[in-house]
């Protein structure tokens, strides 16, 4: 599969345009859901993935990223790739289908210090997604912060 296809919900691009994605996945969790996010899933648990991306190796984001525990049970750690969503699709048999997101302004997470030109409790750059499967239910749910000197968010419309 070629970068496009693999990344063709990734929002973010260099200010001049473009730029390779790429991430590192800083921790990959299985734990109750936090009292603080909005509503996903069928289970009060998830699967929380937390990485650093990058656009052509400069540091652009940090994501946290939830996947409802009813997606998968257990998460092999080694077996996630640059691509959640090709990870989903080729360990999981998940597809997301399609997502909603919401920009705005957030203030860095103090766990993202280092990982950004940003500061822990600067505001930056800020989505919010909802991802459904392909069977139409709402079972991912993400923020990330970025930072809107290195990147910026990009939706085209056909």
């Amino acid at each position: 599969e070629n970068a496009s296809s693999i990344y063709s919900f990734f929002r973010l691009e260099r200010p001049a345009g473009g730029g390779l994605p790429t991430a590192f996945i800083l921790d990959v969790s299985s734990l109750k859901k936090p009292e603080d996010l909005p509503g996903f899933g069928s289970s009060k648990s998830g699967h929380r993935f937390r990485r650093q991306r990058f656009l052509d190796d400069i540091p652009v984001a940090a994501e946290e990223i939830w996947l409802d525990q009813s997606c998968a049970n257990r998460i092999n750690p080694a077996q996630v790739s640059h691509s959640l969503y090709k990870f989903y699709k080729d360990r999981l048999g998940l597809w997301i289908v399609h997502a909603e997101d919401w920009v705005g302004l957030g203030r860095l997470p103090g766990w993202a210090d280092g990982l950004l030109a940003v500061k822990p409790g600067d505001y930056c750059g800020y989505i919010e997604r909802f991802g459904w499967s392909q069977d139409e239910k709402k079972v991912e749910y993400s923020r990330t912060w970025y930072d809107a000197g290195a990147a910026r968010y990009v939706a085209r419309l056909k």
